[in-house]
């Protein structure tokens, strides 16, 4: 995918000057990283949602330029930080990280569940338990996603770092024994279980005051 955002500088700083950067459609936004000085921005707002939309906040690097600069010169950044406005969930500012492209960084990368799992037909349940994995590579190699096929798993099966890591492009960071996913055992059989203990310990209360 083809994507680039092309960003403003900024002198003025304050809440009255973020309100009228919004008031003409831009989002106030800071660039740091690589040892520079931060950068004070604004992105349009529209251009900026689109891209969201398109990539999602995940470890996705994005070439920025400066409006008005030597279009060679494009930063490499990623989101940091998004501020939204609770009640419309307006964005009100982005912290850009700019990352060099040949160092390795740690990032976090989502899973994404692949296939049914067989437990489900014996009416077990899938938990996710991780919903990304930390790996270090290179920012431009950071993989969109990782796929996790769980279609072989049966009730009381569980998937754990160690089980997928050597699938995985980059070096993970995460410990072998960190649990994935997992089948939790048919929610009947689960709720019988539970009645039967009870059943028990009643009928050893009884037994205790005779």
């Amino acid at each position: 995918m083809d994507i680039q955002l092309v960003a403003q500088t900024r002198t003025q700083s304050g809440k009255g000057a973020a309100r009228r950067l919004r008031q003409q459609e831009r989002v106030p936004a800071i660039c740091y990283g690589c040892k520079k000085e931060p950068v004070a921005l604004s992105v349009g707002r529209k251009q900026f949602q689109k891209l969201l939309q398109e990539i999602g906040l995940e470890a996705r690097v994005i070439p920025l330029s400066l409006e008005g600069v030597d279009a060679t010169e494009v930063k490499h950044v990623m989101v940091r930080d998004l501020q939204l406005n609770p009640c419309n969930h307006a964005i009100l500012h982005v912290d850009f990280l700019e990352v060099d492209m040949a160092q390795p960084i740690v990032v976090e990368v989502p899973i994404l569940l692949k296939g049914i799992a067989a437990g489900i037909a014996e009416g077990g349940m899938v938990n996710q338990i991780r919903h990304a994995i930390s790996v270090r590579c290179l920012p431009g190699d950071i993989p969109d996603r990782i796929d996790v096929d769980i279609s072989a798993l049966n009730v009381g099966d569980s998937l754990h770092v160690a089980d997928i890591k050597a699938r995985i492009k980059a070096e993970v960071i995460d410990e072998d024994h960190y649990t994935l996913v997992t089948v939790g055992a048919p929610a009947a059989a689960a709720a019988v279980s539970k009645e039967e203990e009870t059943i028990t310990e009643g009928e050893e209360v009884t037994a205790e005051g005779r």
